[in-house]
Parts: structure tokens; sequence; C-alpha cells
């Protein structure tokens, strides 16, 4: 797991770190990405709901999901359990729309 660095968060935002599966992490050389994605979704989902109800019974709910375009799963759990949820997204801004109606790409 990447090393976290300490910083002050607004209060009420927090961050969890969660078990994919890979105790020593993605080896691009070495494992599949497709399986890499099905152990992420499966061993992360129970991980995240674990994490909900710990919290829970602290007396400290969760009371939303934020996901990446990585986790669209999380949004699932998210509805299992009755949150709402949100995809942030963390394209840059420079993705270029390639459809029709912009200049140089047809009708």
């Amino acid at each position: 797991m990447a090393k976290i660095v300490a910083c002050t968060l607004p209060e009420g935002l927090n961050f969890e770190a969660f078990f994919d599966g890979y105790d020593d992490g993605f080896k691009h050389d070495v494992d599949d990405s497709k399986r890499y994605m099905l152990e992420i979704r499966g061993c992360g989902s129970q991980t995240i709901k674990d994490i909900i109800l710990k919290s829970l019974e602290k007396g400290n709910p969760v009371t939303s999901l934020v996901y990446t375009l990585l986790l669209p799963w999380v949004a699932e759990v998210a509805r299992e359990l009755h949150l709402p949820s949100a995809l942030l997204w963390i394209q840059p801004k420079g993705v270029k729309w390639t459809g029709p109606g912009q200049p140089g790409t047809g009708p």
C-alpha cells in the first residue's frame, strides 16, 4: 500500500484503506488485470461493508460514499446499505471529446 501522508481533513471527512486481496500489491508483469479487478471487487466490497458497520457500532455512522471510475461497484455497496454515493471524476480536463458536434469530427 502507498504511504499515506498525514494532513488535516475537514470535520466529518474520513478516508479508509481497504484490503484488495493483494497483500504484496499488483504486479503488472505477473498478475492478470481482469482477475485483479474481480478480486478487488469481492474483497473490497466486503471490507467496505465491514468498515461502515464497525463505524456505525462506534456511534460514528458513515453518511455517504465517494468513489472513482476504477471502483464503480462501490455505488452498489452504498445502495445495499442505503447510503448516498457520488462519483468523483478523476480524469484530467485534457480528455478530448471526439463525438458528433465537435469541430472536425463530422456531423
